[in-house]
């Protein structure tokens, strides 16, 4: 099962997240975030795992920043099963860096899901774990002076009772979630 796709269409390649069913059906399944080159014809290359994966937690949602420095997702490698906070990781010669959870006031006890990096210090993500109109609702924060501000609610229309996520644009004044 394929889940969230991110397009770097600086270095021409996808990231997604997906989970591999197990023939056993006592073994935990876990989902992993891959990549893919795009090649001729829009085609893909074979997926390869990133390194930060592993098979005792999830990593998924992923988002790559429109310049393919920067990649946030959500994990429960914190050590709940069920709890979902947001990491980051940057792109350095030969790989990624180890990642880490956001510094500052977006993660918090629940779930923080859906990361939309719309650049290393601007993301957009959804939380159930902040003052909101009820389940998940979206919202927008900054890094600043290496920690993320106090995250702002996007309100109504975009938020509703109901759960509202995988916010992402088109451009400037066009995009899209769920809900």
């Amino acid at each position: 099962q394929v889940g969230t796709l991110s397009v770097d269409t600086a270095h021409n390649k996808v990231y997604f997240s997906e989970v591999r069913s197990s023939k056993k059906k006592s073994e935990v399944e876990h989902l992993k975030i891959y990549t893919a080159d795009i090649v001729k014809d829009k085609r893909l290359t074979k997926p390869e795992l990133l390194p930060f994966n592993a098979d005792t937690f999830s990593v998924m949602h992923p988002s790559v920043t429109p310049d393919g420095s920067t990649i946030f997702f959500a994990s429960n490698q914190g050590g709940e099963k069920w709890k979902m906070d947001i990491y980051v990781a940057h792109k350095v010669a030969g790989g990624w860096t180890t990642p880490t959870p956001l510094e500052g006031a977006v993660n918090t006890e629940l779930n923080e899901v859906f990361p939309y990096g719309a650049s290393k210090d601007h993301l957009f993500f959804s939380s159930n774990g902040h003052t909101g109109y009820g389940g998940l609702d979206i919202y927008e924060s900054y890094l600043v002076d290496g920690k993320w501000t106090k995250p702002v609610n996007l309100k109504s229309p975009i938020n509703s009772e109901f759960d509202d996520f995988g916010i992402c644009f088109r451009n400037e004044e066009q995009g899209y979630f769920s809900s």
